[in-house]
C-alpha cells in the first residue's frame, strides 16, 4: 500500500527512513546541503559500516564538506546530468517526493510524495529500485569519498 505525504510527513519519513537504514541507504536528489542533523546521520552510517550512496545532479558542496565526507567510510558521491527527481530508499522503504536535500526546500518550499514499503508492495518497490539503479548507472562516480 502506497501511502501519501504532505510536506511535513514527507520530511518526518525521510529522517526515519534513515534512521531506520540496516544495509544500504539510496539518497537521489540534484542537490545536497550538509545540515548538522545530516551530518550526525551519515556519520551513524558510516560508523556502522553501512553503504550510503548519493547521487547529484552537480556537485553543490563546498571543499570543506567534500573533505568531510571523504572522511567517511561506506560513502560513494556520483553525478547525473539534468537530474531532476527525488527518491531516498533503504532496503525495505522508498520515498519519492518533490522535497529536496537542501535546508531551504524543508522549510520553505510546499512539497508533497509518497511512501512505499517492500513488504506492502513488492512490485511498485521493486520497480522503484530498477530506477534507482537505472540512474546509479547513468551517473558517474566522483572522488568526493
Amino acid at each position: 500500500m502506497v501511502k501519501f505525504l504532505s510536506k511535513l510527513g514527507s520530511s518526518n519519513h525521510l529522517e526515519e527512513l534513515i534512521k531506520g537504514t540496516k544495509d544500504n541507504l539510496t539518497l537521489i536528489s540534484p542537490s545536497f546541503q550538509l545540515t548538522e542533523n545530516m551530518r550526525a546521520h551519515l556519520c551513524d552510517l558510516s560508523s556502522k559500516k553501512l553503504n550510503v550512496t548519493l547521487v547529484l545532479e552537480e556537485n553543490t558542496l563546498n571543499a570543506e564538506e567534500n573533505n568531510w565526507l571523504r572522511g567517511l567510510s561506506g560513502i560513494k558521491t556520483s553525478f547525473c546530468k539534468e537530474l531532476q527527481s527525488m527518491c531516498y530508499m533503504n532496503e525495505n522503504e522508498a520515498i519519492v517526493t518533490s522535497i529536496g536535500l537542501l535546508n531551504f526546500s524543508k522549510q520553505n518550499n510546499s512539497d508533497m510524495g509518497i511512501y512505499i514499503t517492500k513488504d506492502k508492495d513488492k512490485s511498485l518497490f521493486e520497480s522503484a529500485v530498477e530506477e534507482v539503479q537505472r540512474l546509479i548507472n547513468l551517473s558517474y562516480e566522483t572522488h568526493i569519498c
